[in-house]
């Protein structure tokens, strides 16, 4: 069962920056040090995530909380006050547990809510929480522009009213991103020609959003879309082929696609060492595709396998699916194959699965 409902959207980051809060301490924190803040921490699903529980131990988490008077439910961050803001969490191997990094301790007579995002980071055009536009939490997220280093982003179910106990507080941590694969295959008589690929883009997507704390729903959900901001709107990113660069790879035609399948029928394009693009979760318009630039060499008769430049092929472009749009915590599988003949689009695949499940395997189409 999903611990999120999300209702997709694209904001510019900015516009949910607040002003510098201060947190506020009260009085009657214990100065003797026995009552220190720990979490016992979990990930939705392992495998071929970017972030899974182990990846947390090295990774600093971050972590919101606000404290009202003990018996007084948190309702909303003006009936509460801040208490951590944005404070680091990091991994004690000794106690195999959480914790702040400066320490932070209970407040005794208070209770505390806790909400959480993994990885942690200072750079508030990045993730910054917020109260900006709703009575509960926000937080904006951008993405970075260069593929290779996007990174995945958890959201915990908030830990809501928590008293001390003498344990840690649990947190779930789930993946609010959409995972994006893509494969590239050829087929057609290559008549003494290979082809090679010399940039592929995914442009006319969101790379940046705003998640709003929904109580209902007992998690986060990403808001319904505003309008302009182009700029985070329509972003462009650069993908490359797997095990080389874009100079460096040819694509060649499979003799027997009868004698493949899976993997072995295409060329994984990737943006980092796991090939994963982390995208914001968003409807997808018909300014959303892909565009593959693609160079034709021939033989140059010498006998010594040398290839040189025959022509430069025109822009291949794939408009992705409406109805295909992108939610929080599936797993996108885009395969295309390409004519070399006549250099068009002969078939576009997608299979969609959701990043949580136990066998973490992607279908592709036969």
């Amino acid at each position: 069962m999903k611990l999120f409902r999300y209702i997709l959207a694209i904001l510019l980051p900015a516009a949910v920056i607040s002003s510098c809060r201060q947190e506020a301490v009260p009085d009657t924190v214990p100065a003797d040090g026995k009552y220190p803040l720990t979490w016992r921490v979990n990930v939705s699903t392992k495998s071929a995530a970017s972030l899974d529980t182990d990846a947390l131990k090295t990774t600093p988490f971050g972590v919101q909380a606000y404290w009202t008077d003990k018996g007084l439910p948190y309702k909303s961050t003006s009936s509460a006050s801040l208490f951590l803001d944005n404070r680091k969490v990091v991994y004690n191997s000794t106690d195999d547990l959480w914790e702040c990094d400066p320490k932070a301790w209970w407040v005794l007579g208070k209770q505390i809510s806790f909400f959480a995002y993994a990885p942690w980071t200072d750079d508030e055009d990045v993730f910054k929480f917020s109260t900006a536009g709703s009575s509960y939490l926000q937080a904006s997220f951008a993405q970075n522009d260069n593929p290779a280093l996007q990174t995945d982003l958890l959201l915990a179910k908030p830990a809501l009213d928590q008293v001390m106990s003498g344990g840690p507080v649990p947190l779930e941590f789930k993946h609010s991103l959409s995972k994006v694969l893509v494969y590239l295959n050829i087929q057609g008589d290559a008549e003494g020609h290979k082809f090679k690929l010399k940039s592929m883009s995914l442009s006319g997507v969101a790379g940046g959003g705003t998640v709003d704390y929904n109580a209902s729903a007992g998690g986060f959900s990403w808001m319904e879309i505003p309008r302009g901001n182009t700029a985070v709107r329509n972003k462009t990113y650069n993908l490359s082929i797997a095990a080389g660069t874009l100079e460096d790879e040819y694509l060649t035609h499979v003799d027997d696609l009868t004698t493949e399948t899976g993997l072995a029928r295409y060329l994984r394009v990737q943006t980092a060492p796991d090939g994963d693009l982390m995208m914001i979760p968003q409807p997808l318009t018909t300014k959303a595709k892909f565009t593959l630039n693609l160079t034709s060499y021939k033989d140059d008769g010498s006998g010594t396998d040398t290839w040189i430049v025959n022509e430069e092929e025109a822009p291949v472009e794939l408009i992705l699916p409406a109805e295909n749009s992108w939610e929080a915590g599936n797993i996108y599988c885009y395969t295309i194959t390409l004519d070399i003949t006549h250099h068009y689009i002969i078939q576009f695949g997608i299979t969609i699965q959701e990043w949580g499940s136990s066998t973490q395997t992607v279908t592709y189409p036969e």
